[in-house]
């Protein structure tokens, strides 16, 4: 090679791996924050802050912003750009030089709910990417992705926060996930960061949010377009669906989206499981402009659960450089519930983005989501006096109903207090009535209450006297017992072919919580059993509780992303578990239901292995076995005998029905997979 071509080739390579900072976008000295200094990236900056406890004070060469006050609401300070003008598909990076300062502890200690949280963070095409600093040495100070009050080891990356640093981040050019680094360290301190949803204008935020307080010198804030510190890089991957039913066979669309990865390399798709097993071989995949696309096909009959659509690259490097593989979650589940209508009722919880009820709409794959849920409601209707005026819970039909409040009322405002009380079960329904009269929702399938939370103790009432009786006008439905069965009535009445569930609230840290919950929810369970309603213990079997709070709860009440996702797969597996009880496959048999009849060694098995079946009833052998294709034809009928049988796999791969009866006449169905 001629030496002039080699050095060509360094520099090409240089300029790839380590890309020209250009800071088009921002790059704002703080030595005059707040002064206009010629052009578009240098502007003002300003103050976005409500509350007090807040100062914004001019140093030579820099800036510092303290916040004591950690009022829960409207107490916020962040130093904020004027609004950035961003494109969508694009690589974004920013950079800030911060020093942290200690905060008196004896006059502002930190507690549960409030306590010191310096952000370093933007919101960038809706989407929320931050970091949290806590003031210390090297020992004690360190940074975090949350705010929460203490962490864990492996949360930190601890470093004398005391000290000037510089913060980068890289946000990727489909806005799911980034990067943050520090100083000139070239490996992240944090990758692969999943962003998250927020409403507003592209704008970094420096300081602290309504609970939290912070002490922070900022010198520089510096924005450009591109990813200046990544590596070939595979960013994310994109599915056309996010799951199947697990009798079905789906072909998919995987897209995957890279960073500084040439054209024509080959990435590999595969399907793996939660311990990177490999279900399904990988197929190739070219890269062409930074992404690259596939169908992928995924078999019928795997057992239900969660699976990854996968992308590597072969042998984990480029070049000399590693690539890690990036995965994508695909849910394995039930058909049962896949295009019907799913309504779901309760308060803040339910209402969340993300919540629950979206995490089973999507998942399940039903049709249709009414969430009728709205923040701080309650089962029963209520009657207050309000400046010498007595108010009762409206009628959402009313011809002069007020409205609905979420947030608390003021002293003596008689409006505001009529909205708040009208926040109820009752009144969602007769909203959601009427709603299905003019179209604008769907007859449900499925429906799903989850209230209780708010619900007061002095208002529970008693499950006997909320029972009483069949007119359902005479239930006092100024208390929880008796509005909870006028809603379970009501809607068996409206809807008999729905299936109808109750969610329990969740644990919770606030004083009090759990001991009124544990109170409320024996009534809950007993009027749902009474009305053969199933209810799913979220207080009990969700996975989220007092101790595992700081991961799963946002504020001690509210589930965090994380939790969100944990209280959702709960409930998607109380109703896998009822589909499995209730819906059966459309397949010829005498089969009664019974999980305890029989036994079969595996329910995946290559050609030609062996089967073994085994009756559970003592007195009553094996006496027949069918097989069934998944069109319903049947490929196998035979007599058996004795208490344990071999069957031999078919020849041809795919999904079957085992149907295997006693002597009893009672018999049971297998889904089996022949790979």
């Amino acid at each position: 090679m001629k030496k002039t071509s080699f050095i060509l080739a360094l520099i090409i390579l240089t300029c790839k791996l380590f890309a020209a900072e250009t800071w088009n976008i921002l790059d704002k000295s703080m030595a005059k924050w707040n002064v206009n200094e010629g052009a578009n990236y240098n502007l003002a900056w300003k103050t976005s802050q409500a509350g007090t406890g807040i100062t914004v004070t001019q140093k030579i060469g820099y800036v510092n912003i303290t916040k004591t006050n950690t009022a829960a609401s409207n107490n916020y300070a962040f130093l904020i750009p004027e609004t950035l003008t961003l494109s969508s598909n694009t690589a974004y990076s920013f950079a800030v030089k911060v020093r942290v300062n200690p905060i008196n502890k004896a006059s502002f200690p930190d507690a549960s709910s409030s306590f010191e949280s310096n952000q370093i963070s933007a919101r960038l095409n809706s989407k929320n990417l931050a970091i949290h600093v806590k003031y210390g040495d090297e020992n004690t100070g360190y940074i975090s992705l949350t705010g929460a009050l203490a962490h864990e080891d492996k949360d930190k990356y601890k470093i004398n926060t005391s000290e000037w640093h510089v913060y980068r981040f890289v946000l990727y050019p489909d806005n799911s996930i980034y990067d943050v680094y520090i100083d000139d360290i070239e490996e992240p301190i944090f990758e692969d960061v999943p962003t998250t949803s927020m409403t507003g204008t592209n704008i970094l935020r420096l300081g602290a949010e309504s609970t939290h307080r912070c002490n922070m010198d900022i010198e520089y804030a510096k924005m450009g377009t591109g990813a200046f510190y990544a590596k070939p890089k595979i960013v994310s991957v994109a599915l056309s669906a996010e799951g199947q039913g697990d009798d079905k066979v789906e072909t998919i669309t995987a897209t995957v989206n890279t960073i500084l990865i040439d054209d024509n390399e080959k990435l590999l798709i595969s399907l793996v499981d939660s311990n990177d097993n490999t279900i399904v071989e990988a197929v190739e995949a070219a890269v062409t402009q930074s992404k690259a696309k596939t169908n992928f096909t995924i078999p019928a009959g795997l057992p239900r659960g969660e699976y990854y659509i996968q992308a590597s690259v072969s042998g984990g490097k480029i070049g000399d450089t590693n690539v890690n593989s990036k995965k994508t979650e695909y849910r394995i589940t039930t058909s049962a519930y896949e295009g019907k209508n799913l309504a779901t009722f309760g308060n803040s919880i339910t209402v969340a983005a993300n919540s629950w009820a979206h995490q089973i709409y999507k998942n399940l794959r039903f049709g249709n989501l009414y969430n009728g849920a709205i923040s701080a409601a309650v089962w029963y209707k209520r009657e207050r006096t309000v400046a010498g005026q007595t108010i009762r819970t409206q009628n959402y039909y009313d011809k002069d109903f007020a409205g609905i409040r979420t947030s608390a009322p003021a002293d003596g405002n008689v409006l505001e207090n009529q909205q708040r009380i009208n926040n109820c079960a009752i009144v969602h329904l007769q909203k959601y009535f009427i709603d299905l009269d003019s179209k604008a929702a769907p007859t449900p399938d499925v429906i799903i209450f989850s209230y209780g939370t708010n619900d007061e103790v002095i208002n529970m009432g008693d499950a006997a006297s909320a029972l009483q009786g069949s007119d359902l006008n005479k239930v006092d439905i100024y208390k929880m017992a008796g509005a909870l069965r006028w809603c379970l009535d009501t809607m068996k009445i409206k809807f008999p072919n729905a299936k109808i569930y109750v969610a329990l609230a969740l644990q919770s840290t606030r004083n009090g919580q759990n001991a009124n919950n544990l109170k409320k929810m024996e009534i809950i369970k007993e009027i749902c059993n009474e009305k053969s309603i199933p209810y799913f213990d979220c207080y009990n079997e969700s996975g989220i509780t007092v101790e595992n709070h700081a991961t799963y709860l946002g504020d001690g009440l509210h589930p965090n992303e994380a939790g969100k996702v944990v209280h959702g797969a709960y409930i998607m597996s109380k109703l896998e578990e009822a589909a499995d009880n209730e819906i059966g496959l459309s397949i010829k048999s005498n089969k009664e239901p019974n999980n305890d009849l029989i036994s079969i060694s595996t329910r995946i098995l290559n050609k030609g292995e062996s089967l073994f079946v085994k009756s559970l009833v003592n007195d009553s052998p094996l006496s027949e076995l069918k097989m069934y294709n998944m069109s319903g034809n049947e490929i196998l009928h035979k007599p058996i005998t004795g208490t344990e049988y071999t069957l031999n796999a078919s020849v041809v791969s795919g999904l079957y029905v085992l149907s295997i009866k006693l002597k009893n006449k009672l018999s049971k169905e297998f889904k089996i997979l022949v790979i």
